[in-house]
């Protein structure tokens, strides 16, 4: 067992899965340590990828970039997803609908925007006035996303 950040008294939030340190600044979710990150770098980036893959599966997007054979070639971003039939890509935001890709392009993209209540977080209400040629509101969130085209 490694002897860093010895002395700190805050509450014990995490273990590392590397060795077992227990330390208040060790993350539960990600569970390393700085020390194995250094040391041990393979073996942290492995953990901390699957944590990360979890993450997003939480979110209904692709733990990784999905390379399906059969799939739509995206060439947004530089992970060159192969969406499949009825799926997005890494990024959530292109889809694969019936054989034609959704979403966003060079075109047209996805702003994401709420309304905050407080006076004191003052924004530009401008654009409600604007003509977004699509408008989509969320009722659960009250959260609106825009499809800006350029």
């Amino acid at each position: 067992m490694s002897n860093h950040f010895k002395g700190w008294n805050a509450k014990i939030v995490g273990t590392c899965q590397i060795c077992d340190f227990r330390s208040p600044v060790i993350s539960d979710a990600l569970g390393l340590c700085p020390d194995c990150i250094f040391r041990h770098p393979e073996q942290a980036r492995k953990i901390a990828l699957g944590v990360h893959a979890r993450s997003r599966i939480r979110w209904a997007l692709p733990g990784s970039p999905p390379l399906d054979p059969e799939g739509i070639v995206c060439n947004l971003c530089v992970n060159q997803c192969r969406i499949p039939k009825g799926e997005c890509g890494y990024c959530g935001l292109r889809h694969n609908t019936d054989g034609k890709m959704n979403g966003v392009s060079f075109e047209r993209g996805n702003l994401s925007w709420y309304n905050d209540p407080l006076p004191t977080n003052c924004v530009d209400r401008s654009h409600e006035s604007s003509d977004l040629k699509e408008f989509y509101m969320d009722s659960k969130t009250d959260m609106h996303t825009d499809i800006l085209s350029f």
